[in-house]
């Protein structure tokens, strides 16, 4: 069947759009922005229905394409249609019936972050994701939905279940799937389009375990060093970084203890990180970031069991780091390496 009839949209939109702008200004711009608004909202609202809906795949596709015929489409908007029109055309192997299991998910994903509270979403959700697994293992979208199904299990309150069940999700995709890439964009939409999805599995792993098992953890994180040097991050940043980073932290114990696990293997990383890397932001577990420089030098502070060598890393910083930050992303707990290290280089000075 040939697409939605674009009848309804001559039906529709005038007087939706009179209405938007009769309570919009008389400037002609902002009007036009207003205009544009509202009928792309009435495309996505369209385009869900045919995907999620009514599961008409076809038409879907048509007027995906239509709308991308069209002109002023935001970059984000044309990246989420020619991601459904990537979906449609390259995965409906077997049918198509894996891709609309993976289309009913990801509708009861969205569901959920639009904020519906039905303690049945999730629990369907991850039953869509095993149907497609279970029953379409080597389906062309089996890679990818073992890796949505991780970050569905640690979405929800599970603790130790939850944990085993997403490394057991991103140990299948190493080991079934080592040679599988990103191809598609979607949530949890934390990775680099057309890289290899195993890198990131092993990094995942590494960080699932450092809160419970910091030798196989320690293990885990080498192994992304070892085995996949030049990955990348989302930032096109090299996760072998993000691993030294996390074993960094592991081996150094947190920044307001006084507990060191492995002082030596520590000091080695800071090395690492100094002499090889220029100085770069790092990022880990999708929240915390830093600069690795500054960092390894506040490590090193830490660890050292010279006075005055504490002090002179703690100066370092001051002087060369002024304006570099650490923190968690989207909270307050953001500041300067050089405050931290100025309140450490008093405290030494008084002792």
């Amino acid at each position: 069947m040939q697409a939605v009839s674009m009848y309804k949209l001559g039906l529709l939109l005038p007087a939706i759009i009179f209405i938007w702008l009769f309570y919009t200004p008389s400037d002609l711009e902002a009007q036009e922005r207003v205009k544009r608004r509202v009928i792309r909202r009435y495309h996505q609202e369209e385009v869900e229905r045919l995907l999620y809906e009514k599961s008409n795949l076809d038409s879907a596709l048509y007027l995906c394409r239509k709308i991308i015929g069209t002109n002023n489409i935001p970059d984000d908007y044309r990246r989420e249609l020619e991601n459904n029109i990537k979906l449609i055309e390259n995965y409906s192997d077997y049918d198509r019936k894996p891709l609309k299991l993976y289309l009913q998910a990801r509708h009861l994903l969205l569901l959920i972050l639009s904020g519906n509270r039905s303690s049945e979403l999730p629990s369907k959700q991850g039953d869509s994701y095993r149907e497609l697994l279970s029953r379409y293992p080597r389906c062309k979208l089996a890679a990818f939905v073992h890796y949505q199904l991780a970050w569905h299990y640690m979405r929800q309150i599970g603790g130790a279940i939850a944990r085993e069940n997403a490394l057991a999700a991103y140990r299948e995709i190493i080991e079934n799937y080592p040679t599988a890439v990103f191809e598609i964009w979607d949530l949890p939409k934390d990775y680099l389009l057309g890289s290899s999805i195993a890198p990131l599995a092993q990094l995942k792993i590494a960080w699932l375990q450092q809160s419970s098992h910091r030798d196989t953890a320690l293990q885990a994180f080498q192994t992304v060093i070892d085995k996949y040097p030049e990955a990348l991050d989302q930032q096109k940043r090299k996760l072998a970084l993000s691993a030294y980073v996390s074993m960094l932290m592991l081996c150094s114990g947190d920044e307001d203890s006084n507990e060191i696990a492995d002082a030596r293997k520590a000091e080695e990383i800071c090395r690492i990180l100094l002499d090889k890397y220029p100085n770069q932001e790092y990022e880990i577990e999708g929240w915390y970031f830093g600069e690795i420089h500054p960092e390894a030098l506040m490590r090193l502070a830490k660890i050292s069991t010279d006075r005055e060598k504490a002090i002179g890393f703690y100066k370092r910083i001051i002087k060369d780091y002024p304006n570099s930050q650490e923190g968690k992303s989207g909270s307050d707990a953001v500041g300067f390496y050089s405050t931290l290290a100025q309140r450490r280089l008093n405290e030494l000075q008084q002792e």
